[in-house]
């Protein structure tokens, strides 16, 4: 095993930032029921928690997270979601992990709008205004900033897909460098869905006509945070809608979750007719394989766009594999049974670890089966993520960092 891989501080404040990523959320989420997204967004981040707690041997942090987490997942599907309550159950999970964590040694953090969790705005601005981007992330929004250099934006956008490109627009810009970019951001089909907006710092009299045709909007008043923070909100609200009722998930081009769910349902009625299994297998990286340092986010998005094309590479045309947007993959196969998914599995995770041009350090896998686990898609989604929670308390920390040894 390297070393350099272990390194305790880097896991206490992974632990530290997801600690403050989920007080964040405490505060958003108190009335209502969450919406589904939230709830997968809430899984991610419980899940990194829990792998986190795993490798600094920190013995309440998973089955406190673990129990939350299904809880959550139960109150939504019944609608009985209370505020109250979620708050005292998330306080717990918190609690238990301070208690843990407290007498640590403090690690410096690294910014939270760094590691590009929710969703990603991309800011082209030489000198942006603190004030709105630390209002985004409040909102759990991950905001990326960078000057402006065509080759830079463009490459950055296809890396990590973001919801939204923001422009800056002022009397000295390039005024036709930005339109050329714009028609190329526009155009570009592995681009498709995103917002793409140019906003003002400066007084200007009008814009080029050309320019305004390739964008989608325009955000005037930066100088009030409220202002722009609501009207950027609104939105990726609006892009959301747009993503998550596309057959097409746009980060990886593999099916979306809600594409899957529906064809599920044909599926597990065409084999309850036919008397015939299907199986589910749910992949996520194995979080306490990956070091703060390492949760670049680039690094991050290529190699999730890595194992997509290599789970596309590898399935059947009668199967299925589909992206939940959140770190987790589900490989649909039809007609295979129990022993055929398990061998499927180990194969995966023999070859992951084996190319290590892949970016994985190593991956999680759980399984669901029709008729045995379910035959309705929300039963079989559960519990393959069940099994993710049992292969997260059971792998032992040495396997999963050794498969990143040179």
């Amino acid at each position: 095993m390297n070393d350099k891989l272990w390194d305790s501080n880097r896991f206490h404040a992974r632990a530290r930032i997801l600690l403050q990523h989920l007080t964040r959320l405490k505060n958003l989420w108190t009335l209502g029921p969450m919406t589904e997204r939230e709830v997968r967004t809430l899984w991610f981040y419980l899940f990194q928690l829990a792998g986190t707690g795993v490798a600094l041997d920190y013995s309440e942090i998973v089955p406190a997270a673990r129990g939350f987490f299904e809880w959550v997942e139960e109150t939504v599907r019944q609608g009985s979601m209370g505020g109250e309550e979620f708050q005292q159950r998330l306080d717990y999970v918190l609690e238990a992990t301070t208690r843990q964590m407290a007498g640590e040694t403090p690690s410096a953090l690294e910014s939270p709008g760094d590691m590009a969790w929710g969703d990603r705005v991309v800011i082209v601005d030489n000198k942006p205004a603190p004030k709105w981007e630390k209002a985004l992330r409040q909102h759990a929004i991950s905001v990326f900033t960078m000057p402006f250099s065509p080759t830079q934006v463009l490459r950055t956008a296809r890396i990590i897909r973001p919801h939204m490109i923001l422009l800056q627009v002022h009397a000295g810009s390039p005024l036709r460098e930005l339109e050329s970019l714009c028609a190329v951001l526009r155009d570009d089909r592995r681009l498709d869905g995103i917002a793409l907006y140019l906003y003002f710092r400066s007084e200007m009299s009008e814009l080029p006509i050309n320019l305004l045709r390739h964008v989608d909007g325009l955000i005037t008043a930066f100088e009030r945070p409220d202002f722009v923070t609501a009207q950027i909100l609104g939105i990726l609200a609006r892009v959301n809608q747009r993503r998550e009722s596309s057959i097409w998930d746009p980060y990886t081009d593999l099916y979306s979750l809600a594409y899957l769910r529906e064809r599920l349902e044909e599926e597990i009625m065409r084999n309850q007719r036919q008397q015939t299994r299907l199986g589910i297998i749910a992949l996520t990286e194995d979080p306490r394989s990956v070091s703060v340092m390492d949760a670049e986010p680039g690094r991050t998005y290529l190699s999730i766009r890595r194992l997509a094309e290599y789970l596309q590479s590898r399935i059947r045309r009668s199967d299925i594999v589909a992206y939940d947007g959140m770190g987790r993959f589900y490989l649909v196969l039809f007609e295979a049974n129990r022993r055929v998914i398990s061998e499927r599995i180990k194969m995966m995770q023999q070859q992951i670890r084996n190319d290590a041009d892949m970016g994985f350090g190593s991956l999680l896998a759980g399984m669901a089966m029709a008729p045995d686990h379910g035959n309705v898609p929300e039963d079989l989604f559960m519990h393959a993520d069940r099994t993710l929670w049992d292969a997260l308390e059971h792998v032992p920390l040495s396997s999963s960092l050794s498969t990143l040894s040179p």
